[in-house]
């Protein structure tokens, strides 16, 4: 009697096992239960939203949030489609894994995430189709329209046809990932699409152990040239060093009414501090003066530090056209950058094929910024002196000093212009024994003048 209670009991409970595994797995009031039983076991982190269908599949999740101390994880628009069961025959099987939105959210003095050992899986994984509407990773990075195919052996992992899109650009590649140490990776990808209304092409590869990923990129249409990068995903920089080279840049080509030149980029950047220092060259094959539609530099060398919204611009030497210099430092900072120089030799008839040789120096500061631009300098030679003040804020052009003098010879002026329809001006300016045919190539002439005009460019 004792034996038969105890097996009748014993099925009870396995029949009673069963069947609320069967109910929690495929039924949607089990699926409710098992979203309370989630969310209580991980003491409230993860919440679940507006759930339906059942654990089997499909199922439909309306939001999922996953929040602690240092990272924020919510995903909308859940759509999985599955097939549990295969796991015992066939692995993972997930014929569609979508999601509306992703966001990410880290925090910025989070350590730095210790790397695996190892990524090797228990079971194989097939999903035959992975998207996600768009993607945001805090306020740093977005994009849209991803989507590829997951596979793994349990030890090969591959993503193929991935594809992504973000700002207008769209990439296109696929990678493999050893789950055994050292964790090599392989990975190439096409990124296409516009910059700055410029068609844009580059080849992406990227291979090394997943601690530290080399990889290079290569423009071959809207720019011409190559990047290499060493990343350390998982070291508290994210990667090691860049060396960047590009070539047969055109300003003209880039910024309407800009002077034309064939300007080279060298770069090479790494982190410090928190932040990332390097040096950095340009070279122009091409310089000339501006009245010819040529940009007047011949080289420009420097150094960079940024840190947080700060760069600041250290030992920095351009080298004019016709052998003249600028160098000083400079600073962006607020969407503005300020340059502090200073002139030696230089010759306005290099910048300007109409003006007379000098050879000026003298400091020349300028801001410049999407609000406002202003320059202000004080230069003079054995011959000549320039001191000028000029500003653009809006639709106001100033100009509170100019002048300009060579022996007796002096033009001293200031004025105003606003740039709207009617073009309001007003000036006032005084030469003293002035001959233009000392300052430009036009006839001489002996001027002294006085005068106050105000009037409109425009009836």
């Amino acid at each position: 009697m004792l034996r038969r209670a105890l097996l009748l009991t014993t099925s009870l409970l396995l029949a009673g096992l069963v069947g609320g595994t069967v109910w929690l797995s495929s039924t949607e009031s089990g699926l409710q239960t098992s979203i309370r039983l989630a969310g209580q076991a991980s003491a409230g982190r993860l919440q679940i939203e507006q759930a339906s269908g059942r654990l089997l599949g499909p199922l439909d999740i309306g939001s999922l949030s996953w929040e602690t101390p240092d990272l924020q994880v919510r995903a909308e628009q859940i759509h999985l489609d599955w097939s549990p069961t295969e796991l015992f025959h066939s692995g993972l099987q997930i014929a569609e894994l979508s999601l509306g939105k992703l966001h990410i959210t880290s925090a910025p003095d989070s350590p730095p995430t210790p790397a695996p050992s190892t990524l090797l899986l228990p079971v194989t994984v097939n999903v035959k189709k992975l998207a996600i509407s768009r993607l945001e990773y805090g306020n740093l990075f977005s994009a849209e329209r991803i989507a590829g195919q997951l596979s793994s052996n349990g030890r090969q992992h591959r993503l193929n046809d991935f594809q992504i899109e973000t700002s207008g650009v769209s990439l296109r590649g696929q990678a493999v990932l050893d789950g055994a140490a050292p964790l090599p990776i392989e990975a190439s990808a096409e990124i296409t699409g516009q910059l700055e209304q410029h068609p844009l092409a580059l080849s992406v590869k990227a291979s090394g152990p997943l601690a530290r990923i080399a990889l290079a990129a290569t423009a071959h249409q809207g720019i011409e040239g190559e990047v290499q990068v060493e990343l350390t995903p998982f070291a508290s920089a994210s990667f090691a060093s860049a060396r960047i080279a590009l070539d047969n840049i055109d300003p003209a080509a880039w910024v309407d009414g800009a002077p034309a030149a064939r300007l080279s980029l060298r770069a090479d950047l790494g982190p410090k501090d928190d932040g990332v220092a390097g040096n950095f060259t340009v070279s122009n094959t091409q310089a000339g003066r501006l009245d010819r539609q040529r940009l007047p530099l011949d080289s420009l060398v420097g150094r960079l530090a940024w840190q947080g919204a700060t760069t600041r611009l250290e030992s920095l030497k351009a080298v004019l056209n016709g052998g003249g210099d600028l160098s000083g430092s400079g600073q962006w900072q607020n969407d503005g950058l300020q340059l502090d120089l200073t002139a030696r030799n230089l010759d306005a008839s290099k910048l300007v094929s109409s003006l007379r040789s000098t050879r000026l120096n003298g400091p020349i500061s300028a801001t410049l910024s999407s609000t406002r631009q202003a320059v202000k300098l004080d230069l003079k030679d054995s011959r000549f002196t320039l001191l000028a003040e000029a500003s653009h804020t809006g639709q106001q052009v100033s100009l509170p000093r100019l002048e300009i003098g060579t022996g007796q010879a002096r033009l001293v002026a200031k004025g105003e212009l606003t740039l709207d329809k009617a073009m309001a001006f007003k000036a006032e300016c005084e030469l003293s024994r002035f001959d233009p045919s000392q300052f430009a190539k036009l006839p001489a002439a002996l001027i002294n003048a006085r005068f106050n005009t105000q009037g409109k460019l425009e009836p």
